[in-house]
């Protein structure tokens, strides 16, 4: 036998670290349309479970740390619109960056963070994201309820709290 049949496998969070494109693919994935059927697996809602059990990609936490990609490219950039997932994911660490500051209120760096948040217009895009979710949300109720992934509702509903509880 060669000796790499007897190496240790990679952790998926080193992996992804190492293979950041591959991070993106999975991010991809759920943005799959398919029919919710008993008989069909729910893609999304696997990904997603996966992705949510994962430590931080380090590349969006940077990206949102720094708001760098924000200053050179808009917040398309790191609360991408274009997936409900993609802008959850960043949601959460931008709510958990926010609640971090509020049981800091002497952090300077906490309060920086803030109000560059608020400068490059943050709370902006975070009222055009809920726009456009309560119209995806006004769709999906008109919708027959088995053409709409349960996962991608859920994601819907988590990412208008998520807006609700980091604008108030």
């Amino acid at each position: 036998f060669e000796k790499a049949w007897f190496q240790e496998t990679v952790p998926l969070e080193g992996y992804l670290r190492q293979y950041p494109r591959h991070f993106e693919q999975m991010l991809s994935l759920l943005d799959l349309r398919i029919e919710e059927t008993a008989s069909q697996l729910d893609v999304s809602g696997a990904v997603w479970r996966i992705l949510q059990a994962l430590p931080t990609h380090a590349p969006v936490l940077s990206g949102l740390r720094t708001l760098a990609g924000v200053e050179k490219a808009g917040w398309g950039e790191v609360l991408d619109r274009s997936s409900v997932y993609k802008f959850s994911y960043a949601a959460h660490i931008v709510d958990a960056f926010l609640t971090e500051g509020a049981l800091q209120p002497h952090s300077q760096a906490h309060a920086d963070w803030a109000l560059k948040f608020i400068h490059l217009g943050g709370v902006e895009h975070l009222v055009g994201m809920l726009e456009v979710l309560g119209e995806e949300l006004l769709q999906d109720a008109r919708r027959d309820a088995p053409l709409v992934e349960h996962a991608r509702l859920e994601v819907r509903v988590t990412c208008v709290a998520l807006i609700h509880r980091i604008l108030v």
